[in-house]
């Protein structure tokens, strides 16, 4: 029942650490997929709303739900 706002990145990453690129990378777009849930939120009120980044570069993947608190 949840709506899913998935935003696939072309980002690309040489070297080590890729769970801490991916970190950052959610803390850097948190906010844009923040505002589309928000739009959609005046559409289905009631409605959890799930957000995603996904990186096919490097089967990387970043969930949480609209609104979660995103840490830096």
């Amino acid at each position: 029942g949840s709506r899913w706002i998935v935003d696939f990145k072309t980002s690309s990453h040489e070297g080590g650490e890729l769970e801490e690129f991916l970190d950052r990378e959610r803390l850097r777009h948190a906010a844009q997929l923040e505002r589309y849930a928000a739009v959609l939120a005046l559409r289905e009120p009631d409605r959890p709303i799930r957000l995603g980044l996904y990186f096919p570069l490097h089967a990387g993947w970043r969930e949480w739900a609209a609104g979660e608190i995103v840490a830096g």
